[in-house]
């Protein structure tokens, strides 16, 4: 597929809650550049508070008190 329509892509290189491993940050850098070459726009962004994004996980994915987790556990 040869598509001609340049993306707009957004991207991330640091995550607190889950933190990088390897050389996870080189290789997605790599990536960027890639696909800037091929003249697709990248813009950087942070993701929300991930601690506060996974106690809002925790909190809806136990809203029960945790009831049907342990029954099927």
């Amino acid at each position: 597929m040869n598509n001609k329509k340049k993306l707009r892509i957004g991207y991330f290189t640091s995550l607190p809650y889950f933190p990088l491993l390897g050389d996870t940050e080189e290789v997605t850098l790599n990536a960027k550049k890639a696909l800037e070459s091929l003249g697709h726009e990248l813009v950087p962004f942070e993701m929300p508070d991930s601690f506060k994004m996974m106690d809002m996980v925790f909190d809806f994915g136990f809203a029960d008190k945790g009831m049907h987790m342990n029954e099927n556990w």
